[in-house]
């Protein structure tokens, strides 16, 4: 992502923090209770007025996030939103490995009742998915939960194998 696509993306993460968490939301405690980290883990300690903390060099006294930590936020506000159909392209790809575990041990509970539509290299984390549609030069090349895909014995079954090499 670009330095000026980046730039866009920080100042429309600020300017909807407050839509997304509203005064009745936050004080009724739901960004904590559905955030998929502690909030520490999201946004740090450095938040010198706490969630009314301007986000992004743009503004007075803003601050701006790492790229980990605008992908915590945007996961966050993303579950606190009553939406029922969630896309998530890539959720943990500028995660930490104890964030990415953070947020996938949670991710069932906080996608309950949601249809989620999870888009990933990281063929782990499709594990957590009941159907699985592998996409290959533009086409649907199959179709299954993980156990019948890697019974299949067809692509999804070959790359999940070889990046489960790595860890062996």
């Amino acid at each position: 992502m670009g330095p000026s696509r980046l730039r866009k993306v920080q100042v429309a993460a600020t300017r909807r923090v407050r839509a997304a968490i509203d005064a009745s939301t936050f004080a009724g405690g739901l960004l904590v209770r559905h955030a998929p980290l502690p909030s520490t883990m999201l946004l740090g300690q450095g938040l010198l007025t706490g969630l009314d903390t301007p986000l992004g060099k743009e503004f007075h006294d803003g601050i701006d996030l790492s790229v980990g930590q605008w992908q915590k936020l945007a996961i966050a506000r993303a579950y606190v939103r009553p939406a029922a159909l969630l896309v998530l392209d890539e959720p943990a790809a500028a995660l930490d490995a104890r964030a990415e575990a953070a947020v996938y041990a949670r991710f069932a509970e906080l996608a309950a009742g949601r249809t989620v539509q999870l888009i990933s290299h990281r063929l782990g984390s499709c594990r957590l998915a009941g159907r699985i549609l592998v996409l290959h030069d533009g086409a649907l090349v199959e179709d299954g939960a993980h156990e019948q895909l890697l019974a299949a014995g067809g692509r999804y079954a070959e790359l999940y194998r070889m990046q489960a090499e790595w860890y062996r």
